[in-house]
This record gives structure tokens, C-alpha cells and sequence, in this order.
């Protein structure tokens, strides 16, 4: 009897023993017993994870069921990770159903990293996607005449354009990867392509505790055998047919340079039926491919097809005021907030600067998937012009009219006839561009060399349309501010474009006036802020503040506009945030007096860009408020070195935020003087200037 108990117990014992002497685990949230952290994965998107990671440090460990995830936020660690070894993380992790949808991961896509995945990569850039095989694909321009005629012959009716491009795109890829466009069953095999993507990303339990997927509670492994049972019956037979060409052409004794192949063409002159898995495995062995390796990359490279086909955006389009949400002379906050709100729409977004002269080049937001940037003043960071890029991208409206996109080309004689006769324009002849300007709008023509003499000395002939009877369709469109510049366009023209002047008594941007060790002064509202001043105060002089935050134990951290913490009852010193004039007010938790100011510069680069607006201060080094002597004045345009002139040298910084979670930006140096501190970027401008009292 003792022994029932004994025996399960020792096994018990010994299986603790055995964890014990495994390597700890990082940091990380307690989960429940099987499941683990999985009800927190509502969580796990960027902001979660980064909330996470102001808990549990840069690298901390989770558990989904039986399935271990590691998240790394640390800019160190990640270059560990993402550079350093590399070649240990570079394996995708499988769900069951990209397991057994890609033939045991027999695709490039989800292939571990190895020699059949090098194989593979040189496949695909050696015969699949080369220069010549791209050279062969010219025919498909006949699928794009096609459709251009189909459309031409319903003249006067409503065409459905996104079910055109999709079977364009269609076409043109089967006639690619097939070497022809009617493939029998294609309105199959999109429901096939349709159901893997759904296979794809549902949720399944047995990914996460595999000892439940006997339960299948959702059917998804009859789904799974029925998708691939599909996909199996399809492509063996476009297999079959190319293998059958093959030996045809073999007897025939046929050269391949003298006949059109496609891309399973390819594929098949490296079939092996008898091939294993070693051999595969195996480099020296050259490439070999079995029936499963070439039902798993036709299926890869068809997986673009799926879903629906996207058509272009369309946003109002206002001369001289703006383009959809974006008007001209928008700060640039304010910009980033209207793309906030359209994730769906705009989920690609692109912003550039000059990292070492950030003062010297616009900051431009760029959207390549709908063919337009918004430049903003690098100084003021207002919007001052918008260019549209790729106009077949985006369809703009104007009145009750659409131009632009792929079915309303922006024609010479379109924008004429839309937007009424104007002066001509100005002929580029170095650029081989035709601009035709209207107030606050002005449209860019490519103009062929064979017709510049058509645009003589700058003028032509409105509407401008060519000998042979065409006319030109724009590359290009500018929306800018007409109240202070009439003709923007392209090349120099374009940096004639500036904001559109602030209305009287705007607070945007307001100098505020520093006496060292005394008060902040703002000119605008007249308003003078001494050190000593309670909260009461501050909010009689400067309204409401848009956040309050209590100060962190790190003291080289100010706080952290995220931070999750209640606002209400505050034991120790506290922050009032005001985003909107750049402004933080640091008050004594004891006493309910300012201690600190906090100013910032908002420069991209540093880890709160975009969190505030742009403090424009002027500190006045000899301790008067006098305008007229710049050459004692510190701006946020003063650089480090100038400062260093003003108050002389300082000594030696303290390194800030090096390491952090939440700076990928690097550190910044923090100099020292009386009644002032400098956080200074690594390209020597000010990111943050702090304000005491000694």
C-alpha cells in the first residue's frame, strides 16, 4: 500500500528536481496553471507590450498554454537578437495549419534556415524572378490591353473597376506562373486560396496545449484535410500537364530556348520524385525538388491573389486649403493624430528628416501606398505643402468631380475642363516638365522631347494637347498656401511654399521668455510664471492641464505620458503636462510649489517626439528680458556648441535613457549649470531644457 503513494511521489520529486535545474526564465507575468497568460492576449499589441515592458524590463518571458514567447523591447537586446545572432532566430514558429497547408514546411517562406532554404533563395533569384524570366512575362501586357477594351465597350453603364483588377490581376499572374490565363476551375481554386488565408490565421487551441487537439471544438482539422485535398486535386493536375510537355519536348528532341516556358516549367526541370528529405537537406547535392516542395511554392507565390483587390482613396481636394483631413499650416501633431484615427487607411506611413540637421531639410510624411506626402516647416512644424506624387494612386474630389486614380487620369484637357482656363504655365526644359498653376494648386506635365517645341518659350496653347492628337497626363500635383506665394511646382519652385500665417492671438508656438532662477514669461498672453507658484495659479493663468503625472523614482526620467497610474491622490512631487505649449511644471509634493520647468524642443529623432508641441523659448542669459540682445539669448535653434560659447564649458554629461525600453533613439547627454540643465541629441541640438531654482 505504501508503495502507490511512494512511487508517484518520488516521480513527483524528481520531475520538480528536473525543472529546478533548468536555466530561470526571464522576468515576466505570472500565469495560470495550462493556460498560462493566454487571457491576456487581448493585450498583446504594441502599447500592451510596451506597458509590459516598463514592468518587467526589455526582455521578459510569457506563456501561452505550453507555448513560451520571449519579448524583447530593448534596443541592445534587439540587435542581439535581430543582428548578432541572427542565424539562431531567423526560424518562423508554425501553427499547426501552416504545418500541414505548406507540406510540412516544404515553401521558402516558413523553411527553417539551412541549406535547402539557401537552395531555394538561389532558385528563385537564379531562374523563378531573373532578368530573363521578368523578360519573358512581357506577354502579359496583353491581359492590360484587354481589359482597357472591355471596359471601352461599356460605354455609358456602371463598371464594377475593382472586379476588373482583380481578374487582371488574375490573369496575369496565371499567365506568369502557368504560361496561360484560362486555367480550367480558377473560381475554385480563388475559393481554395480564400480558405487557406481564413486557415492561416484562425485561432486553434492545440497550437498552444497540444494535448487538446483530439477536441477539435472548431472542425478545423476536417477543414484542414478538405482545404489541402482541394488544393492537392488542382495543382497535381497542372503538374501532370507540364511534366507531360516535358517529355514531350524530350522526344521531340526541342531545345528550351526555343520554346515559352512559365514558372512551374521551371520548377519541374528540378523534379525528382525519389528525392528525401535528406537530400534535400543536403547542398552538395545541387537542387531537387519533389512534388510537395513545388505544390508548396506555386502556393506561396499565389497567395497575393487572395482577398479583394484595393481600390484608391478618395479625399476632398481644396486648393490652397488642404487634402482630406490634412489642411495647410496644421501642426504636425496634429497630422499624426488624423493618421492615428484611419489606421485601416493609412497603414503604411513613412517619415523622413535629416537626423544631423533636422533644422536644415523638411519633415515629410509619406504615404507610398496612396501616392502623396505632406511636408511640414522643419522649424515651426507646421504643414506648408502637400504633393501628390503618383497621381493613378489617389482619386481626389473637387466640387461633385472625381480626378486622378487608375479610371480618372489626370489629363491636360481633364483638369482644364475641371478647374476652368488660367495663365499658361511655366516650361521646364531641364526637367522636360510642364507646370499649369491655379490659386493654392498647380499640376506637373511630362512634356516628350519630340513635343518641346510645343510649349515655346514657356507658353503653349491651352488646353495643351500634342500633334497626334493625345495630351499629357500629370505626374505630379501641389497644394499649397496662396496668400503669400502664387506659383509652386516642381524643382526650386517647390521650396517657395510656406505656412499659411497664424490667425491673431494664436497660442501656437508662442515665445516664452526664461529669466534664469526667476520666471517663465509667455508674450503672447502676457502671462509671468514664477518658481514658488501653486497649482491654483497655474491653472488660472494657463487653463486646465492635459495631463498630471507624478514624477518617477528614476531621476533622470521625467515621467511617462503613458503611464497607467491614477491622477488623483499624489504623494510625492508631481507634473503638470502641458502637451500643447511643450510645457512641464514639476511641483514639491509637500509644499504645492513649482520647483521645476520642464521645455520642449520636439525634434524627430528624440524618444518624445510627436508627445509635445514645440516649445519656442528664449532664454536670456543676462537676466532681463531684453529682445534686442540675441547674441545672449538660447533658442531651440541654438546648438550645443553656441550654447557652450554663452555660458562656457561645463564639464563632463550624464548619460540619459541609455538602454532604456522606451528610447530606440539612443542616449542623450545631460550638461549642468546653475538654475539650468540641457538634454542635448547626438547631433548637438537641444532636446529638453530644465528650468530650477538653486
Amino acid at each position: 500500500m505504501a508503495l502507490i503513494f511512494t512511487i508517484p511521489l518520488l516521480f513527483l520529486l524528481a520531475l520538480i528536481f528536473r525543472l529546478r535545474r533548468k536555466l530561470p526564465y526571464p522576468p515576466g507575468p505570472r500565469g495560470l496553471p495550462f493556460l498560462g497568460n493566454m487571457l491576456m492576449m487581448d493585450q498583446l499589441t504594441h502599447r500592451g507590450l510596451a506597458k509590459l515592458a516598463k514592468r518587467y524590463g526589455g526582455i521578459f518571458h510569457m506563456r501561452m498554454g505550453f507555448l513560451h514567447m520571449v519579448t524583447i523591447s530593448n534596443p541592445d537586446m534587439a540587435r542581439q537578437v535581430l543582428q548578432v545572432h541572427d542565424n539562431i532566430c531567423s526560424n518562423r514558429p508554425v501553427t499547426i495549419a501552416i504545418s500541414y497547408l505548406t507540406y510540412d514546411q516544404a515553401d521558402m517562406a516558413f523553411a527553417h534556415y539551412g541549406p535547402f532554404w539557401r537552395q531555394m533563395r538561389k532558385l528563385c533569384v537564379m531562374k523563378l524572378f531573373s532578368r530573363k524570366r521578368a523578360e519573358s512575362w512581357a506577354s502579359v501586357r496583353d491581359e492590360v490591353d484587354s481589359t482597357v477594351r472591355h471596359v471601352a465597350t461599356q460605354l455609358g453603364t456602371v463598371v464594377n473597376v475593382g472586379e476588373r483588377v482583380f481578374e487582371l490581376t488574375m490573369n496575369i499572374i496565371y499567365r506568369a506562373a502557368f504560361g496561360t490565363s484560362t486555367v480550367q476551375g480558377q473560381d475554385e481554386f480563388i475559393k481554395i486560396l480564400q480558405e487557406f488565408s481564413k486557415l492561416f490565421g484562425a485561432f486553434n487551441i492545440a497550437d498552444f496545449i497540444p494535448n487538446l487537439s483530439w477536441i477539435d471544438p472548431q472542425g478545423l482539422n476536417n477543414r484542414l484535410v478538405k482545404a489541402r485535398q482541394s488544393l492537392d486535386k488542382f495543382i497535381d493536375t497542372i503538374i501532370d500537364e507540364h511534366m507531360e510537355k516535358k517529355r514531350i519536348r524530350k522526344l521531340s528532341n526541342v531545345k528550351d530556348d526555343e520554346i515559352e516556358t512559365d514558372m512551374v516549367d521551371e520548377l519541374v526541370a528540378f523534379y525528382d520524385e525519389q528525392v528525401s528529405v535528406n537530400e534535400l537537406d543536403d547542398s552538395q547535392n545541387g537542387i531537387k525538388l519533389n512534388r510537395d516542395n513545388i505544390k508548396a511554392i506555386i502556393m506561396r507565390s499565389r497567395r497575393r491573389c487572395e482577398g479583394t483587390a484595393m481600390g484608391a482613396i478618395v479625399l476632398d481636394l481644396q486648393p490652397g486649403l488642404g487634402l482630406g483631413p490634412f489642411n495647410l499650416g496644421m501642426p504636425i501633431c496634429e497630422a499624426f493624430a488624423q493618421i492615428e484615427q484611419r489606421p485601416n487607411i493609412y497603414d503604411v506611413v513613412h517619415v523622413k528628416y535629416f537626423d544631423e540637421e533636422p533644422l536644415k531639410l523638411d519633415i515629410v510624411i509619406s504615404f507610398p501606398d496612396h501616392g502623396f506626402h505632406l511636408r511640414f516647416d522643419p522649424w515651426s512644424q507646421r504643414l506648408r505643402l502637400i504633393e501628390i506624387f503618383d497621381v493613378k494612386r489617389l482619386q481626389m474630389r473637387y466640387a461633385t468631380s472625381l480626378i486622378g486614380g487608375p479610371s480618372n487620369l489626370a489629363t491636360f484637357v481633364a483638369v482644364y475642363a475641371l478647374f476652368g482656363p488660367t495663365f499658361p504655365g511655366i516650361n521646364d526644359r531641364d526637367r522636360s516638365v510642364y507646370t499649369l498653376f491655379y490659386p493654392g494648386l498647380s499640376f506637373a506635365f511630362p512634356i516628350p522631347s519630340q513635343y518641346s517645341d510645343c510649349c515655346h518659350d514657356g507658353e503653349a496653347e491651352l488646353p495643351l494637347e500634342f500633334p497626334d492628337g493625345t495630351t499629357p497626363v500629370a505626374c505630379r500635383v501641389s497644394i499649397f498656401d496662396s496668400s503669400t506665394v502664387k506659383k509652386v511646382g516642381v524643382g526650386a519652385l517647390m521650396d517657395k511654399a510656406s505656412a499659411p500665417p497664424l490667425p491673431a492671438g494664436s497660442l501656437y508656438m508662442e515665445e516664452v521668455h526664461v529669466k534664469l532662477g526667476d520666471e517663465l514669461y509667455f508674450a503672447v498672453g502676457g502671462q509671468h510664471i514664477p518658481f514658488g507658484a501653486s497649482p491654483q495659479d497655474i491653472w488660472t493663468e494657463l487653463g486646465r492641464p492635459c495631463g498630471i503625472h507624478q514624477k518617477q523614482v528614476d531621476q533622470m526620467v521625467i515621467h511617462s505620458a503613458l503611464d497607467p497610474r491614477p491622477r488623483t491622490t499624489l504623494c510625492g512631487d508631481y507634473f503638470y503636462n502641458y502637451f500643447t505649449r511643450g510645457l512641464d511644471i514639476l511641483f514639491d509634493g509637500q509644499t504645492h510649489k513649482i520647483k521645476k520647468f520642464v521645455l520642449h524642443t520636439n525634434y524627430p529623432g528624440h524618444a518624445d517626439f510627436n508627445s509635445y508641441i514645440k516649445c519656442n523659448f528664449v532664454i536670456h542669459v543676462s537676466g532681463s528680458f531684453d529682445e534686442t540682445n540675441c547674441k545672449n539669448s538660447i533658442t531651440p535653434s541654438t546648438k550645443w556648441e553656441d550654447v557652450k560659447e554663452i555660458l562656457g564649458d561645463c564639464g563632463r554629461a550624464a548619460i540619459q535613457t541609455q538602454g532604456s525600453t522606451n528610447n530606440p533613439f539612443g542616449s542623450t547627454f545631460v550638461y549642468g549649470y546653475q538654475n539650468v540643465a540641457f538634454e542635448v541629441m547626438k547631433n548637438g541640438y537641444i532636446a529638453t531644457v530644465t528650468l530650477f531654482k538653486s
